[in-house]
């Protein structure tokens, strides 16, 4: 296996409910289910060894034809768990122990740009884990609980996480069958988990839109 190489988790195990369409996974986009175009870029560098596609248990039978649009038929395909990091780790779990550098990307953002793939794979170290990130742009509030605007918080130096986010599999250390399935400490991505074990993570900058639907 190739120093350059990197297998991937995509997770699409979501039940769509803020979009209120329905699971995000099988909406068509462009002619296409929306998670083809979200394994389509990673499936298809080459640099790629290897996925997980995560998806819902009532996807399990389709699952197989996204793989085969996206020129990911050698991928594998397991069902998610009833949180984001419960199907991360799961997917986790499922790939080779082999599998040095490991990336995950959420089914629900199509437009990953291969120069921001390219990007985060470069700057996963076997000192630093990486993920992809905009930015703040936006004003920030704080409410009071009358819903009117306490105070404003000063955007700079925050960034808006995206996905893939990427690491070594040494950074993860006890997290894999621990945390990553315990049903009490629930952590909001990779970055977070990686974080809380003692891994630094660097911020790589989106180059291109890259939005979650």
């Amino acid at each position: 296996m190739s120093a350059d190489s990197f297998h991937a988790v995509i997770v699409a195990a979501g039940e769509g409910q803020r979009l209120g369409l329905g699971r995000k996974a099988a909406l068509e986009v462009a002619g296409a289910p929306l998670v083809c175009w979200s394994l389509a870029t990673i499936a298809g560098h080459s640099g790629c060894a290897g996925g997980v596609l995560v998806v819902h248990p009532d996807d399990l039978e389709i699952a197989p034809v996204w793989l085969a649009c996206a020129g990911a038929d050698d991928w594998q395909v397991i069902a998610g768990g009833q949180t984001r990091s419960q199907s991360s780790g799961a997917g986790i779990a499922q790939l080779p122990k082999s599998a040095d550098t490991i990336i995950v990307h959420d089914g629900a953002r199509p437009a990953l740009h291969g120069e921001d793939l390219d990007a985060l794979l470069a700057a996963i170290s076997p000192e630093s884990a990486a993920l992809l990130a905009e930015m703040e742009t936006d004003s920030l509030y704080e409410a009071r609980s009358d819903g009117k605007i306490g105070s404003s918080f000063s955007r700079q130096g925050l960034w808006r996480a995206q996905t893939p986010q990427g690491f070594r599999r040494s950074h993860l250390g006890f997290a894999v069958g621990s945390i990553f399935f315990s049903e009490g400490d629930e952590f909001r991505d990779e970055a977070a988990l990686l974080l809380e074990g003692g891994t630094p993570v660097t911020i790589v900058e989106a180059s291109h839109p890259n939005p979650t639907l």
